[in-house]
C-alpha cells in the first residue's frame, strides 16, 4: 500500500499594467491555502525565494511580469 500527499501548488503570475514600477502581493488566502505557510519559487529567475508565512510581495516593472511557483506547507 502506497499514499499519496495533495499538495496545494500554484502557478502565480504578478502582471504589473501600469506605466511604474509597483509592489505587487499575492497572499495565501487569495489562493485559498489552508496553511499560514508556504514554499514560493521565482520561475523565470530559476531560484528559491523560500518559506513565507502568509504573503509574498514582489516589485514588477512597468509592464512587467514575476511568475512564481507557490506550495503550500
Amino acid at each position: 500500500m502506497f499514499g499519496c500527499k495533495v499538495v496545494n501548488t500554484y502557478a502565480v503570475i504578478l502582471f504589473n499594467r501600469t506605466e511604474a514600477e509597483a509592489d505587487i502581493t499575492v497572499t495565501w488566502e487569495e489562493l485559498g491555502l489552508d496553511s499560514t505557510t508556504a514554499l514560493v519559487r521565482d520561475l523565470w529567475a530559476l531560484s528559491d525565494v523560500g518559506e513565507l508565512e502568509d504573503e509574498y510581495t514582489a516589485t514588477v516593472a512597468s509592464h512587467g511580469v514575476v511568475m512564481l511557483k507557490v506550495t503550500g506547507q
